[in-house]
């Protein structure tokens, strides 16, 4: 429960200040959440930036995740009975869902590369002979 309340509120508080300040790098008085964001940015630049696909990703961060995950911990702590739809649902959606392009577009691209390595290597071995 603590894990979803702690999720929820970085969500909630953290990034939605993200959204809500997109000057944070030029502020002349930044806040706390600006200097955060400002070491982000260092280590990826596409926030610093604005990237569009950063933010539309922010902004299902801070919409739905955020708000889910506080509703997990309600629904915990109240006992209701939707709390065991929600473990299943968030590892299904978000943890299998959202992450699988991770692993399946490189393994992708790494089974094509093995290919045109392999084609190149068998065209240099035939000029060779």
């Amino acid at each position: 429960m603590c894990w979803w309340a702690i999720t929820g509120l970085t969500h909630l508080i953290i990034e939605a200040s993200l959204l809500f300040t997109p000057n944070y790098l030029t502020k002349e008085n930044p806040s706390f959440f600006d200097e955060i964001w400002k070491e982000y940015s260092k280590a990826d630049s596409r926030y610093a930036t604005g990237d569009t696909t950063t933010t539309a990703i922010e902004v299902i961060a801070v919409f739905l995740q955020g708000p889910l995950s506080l509703l997990a911990v309600y629904a915990i702590a109240s006992r209701k009975s939707y709390s065991y739809i929600l473990h299943p649902f968030y590892f299904w959606t978000y943890f299998v869902g959202a992450n699988s392009p991770w692993v399946v577009i490189p393994m992708l691209i790494a089974i094509r590369s093995w290919k045109l390595i392999s084609q190149a290597s068998q065209s240099c071995k035939v000029n060779q002979d």
